[in-house]
């Protein structure tokens, strides 16, 4: 066993799927940006944590059991007059 199968070994026997799907895409782009020792890691660390987070939010609208699936981007501001697009894009920033 070479030394990048063993590390996704151990990054999946420590629950770090995402890390260990994308192990080989960090180590390219750390060789060609020349990223340090460190740098790569949290390269690896914000794949792992971005991914955990897209998953719980999954996983709670899912449990939510709502009936659709509405973003901002759905409203429609024509019907409601008293808030306009821009105020309500202000609020959320």
């Amino acid at each position: 066993m070479n030394l990048l199968s063993s590390v996704q070994e151990q990054l999946h026997s420590l629950s770090m799927k995402h890390a260990a799907r994308e192990l080989e895409g960090i180590l390219e782009k750390a060789r060609k940006q020349e990223l340090t020792p460190l740098q790569t890691l949290q390269a690896l660390l914000e794949i792992e944590q971005q991914n955990r987070q897209d998953t719980g939010r999954l996983r709670r609208l899912k449990a939510a059991n709502l009936p659709f699936h509405k973003t901002l981007d759905d409203f429609d501001f024509g019907f409601q007059t008293s808030v306009s697009r821009r105020q309500q894009l202000t609020e959320m920033a």
